[in-house]
């Protein structure tokens, strides 16, 4: 059996399909499908490695302030 067949065996729609699918529209179906809301968790720092760069992050505004800057020189 090869990964796209076991794909459609175990979610009942195509590789294609999945990846056309956005995670919004995949929720509302997994909804649907359970009856109960789907719980999404983050496990950070005790699984994966999180957001690396979590105590440089600056705000859309700083960004372009910085852009026209460099912009201007």
């Amino acid at each position: 059996m090869t990964f796209a067949e076991a794909v459609k065996s175990r979610t009942g729609r195509t590789v294609g399909e999945l990846k056309s699918t956005v995670l919004c529209e995949m929720c509302s179906i997994t909804e649907k499908r359970t009856g109960r809301p789907m719980v999404i968790e983050t496990r950070f720092p005790t699984i994966g490695r999180g957001n690396v760069m979590r105590d440089r992050i600056i705000s859309h505004e700083a960004v372009e302030q910085y852009l026209e800057e460099s912009l201007r020189k």
